[in-house]
């Protein structure tokens, strides 16, 4: 836009310099014209070249400032099962003592009582989801999602098969998988019943990665191009936001694409990439 300008703006003036006196002021005005519009165009380059960089200074923020939230979520979630299973330690060699106390004195039902408790209190604690992908960053991208999932009381399932080599970026298939299933966190606490699922399977030369979750608000979206997004729930809009348009921006890259339903409070988001375009660009890059 502003180079065809530039070149409106200089067959205007050379128009109207070929049509024109001889006269030296006349020269000095279109001159300095010239000048004043050539340094205007310049201002202009700097501030699309400025507000485009801050664009993606802000997406890479929103990536890193979700990895970062994600992770601290996920150590709150250890730290405490860490206390736990201190506790547990310290009280086993009591319980085991009190046990063979219970036997020796023919209380082999309370005794079995004991037992039970002691094994239940050690079920309940769960270090972390174990995804079975076969894929490092997918696996890891699930278990912090799954663990923040966990400490905000919300229904997590993964249904998954064991996937072959992904030529994908790593830090594209990371931010994929955060951001897919950070959507689909933000909606479903806010719900009565919250509920995550995650489906990870391969069809032909194409990884296909589905989430449904729950949601209870009004779902408002926006047509750019070939790429749809939604628009934000939370109150900072303008830090936030950037999920579904990431999400929509890897898929193209990948020559994908993203499918959305809702209806009944089921929100149902599938990501599709191809495999034969992922190699072709790991091979340029």
């Amino acid at each position: 836009m502003v180079i065809s300008t530039f070149l409106f703006v200089t067959v205007i003036f050379t128009e109207l310099y070929q049509n024109s006196s001889d006269s030296p002021s006349i020269s000095v005005i279109y001159f300095t014209a010239s000048i004043a519009f050539f340094i205007t165009g310049l201002i202009a380059v700097y501030f699309f070249t400025y507000i485009c960089s801050s664009f993606t200074n802000e997406k890479r923020l929103y990536v890193l400032q979700s990895s970062y939230d994600g992770i601290k979520e996920q150590l709150a979630v250890q730290l405490n099962n860490f206390e736990k299973i201190s506790k547990i330690r310290h009280d086993t060699k009591n319980h085991l003592q009190n046990a063979q106390l219970l036997l020796s004195q023919g209380h082999y039902d309370t005794a079995g009582n004991l037992v039970a408790e002691m094994i239940e209190e050690t079920d309940n604690i769960r270090l972390d989801y174990c995804a079975l992908t076969g894929n490092d960053i997918i696996d890891a991208a699930i278990t912090v999602k799954s663990a923040i999932c966990k400490s905000r009381g919300i229904e997590f399932n993964l249904i998954c098969e064991r996937l072959p080599q992904i030529n994908i970026s790593e830090i594209d298939l990371s931010s994929l998988i955060s951001n897919i299933l950070d959507n689909a966190v933000t909606a479903a606490e806010k719900t009565d019943a919250p509920r995550v699922i995650l489906k990870i399977f391969v069809r032909g030369e194409y990884l296909n990665i589905i989430s449904e979750n729950t949601y209870s608000n009004i779902i408002k979206k926006r047509d750019e191009g070939k790429l749809t997004t939604f628009f934000t729930t939370k109150c900072n809009s303008n830090e936030h936001g950037f999920g579904t348009r990431i999400i929509g921006e890897i898929a193209q890259k990948y020559d994908g694409a993203c499918v959305y339903e809702y209806e009944n409070g089921i929100f149902k988001m599938n990501v599709m990439i191809n495999f034969s375009m992922s190699r072709a660009i790991c091979e340029q890059i």
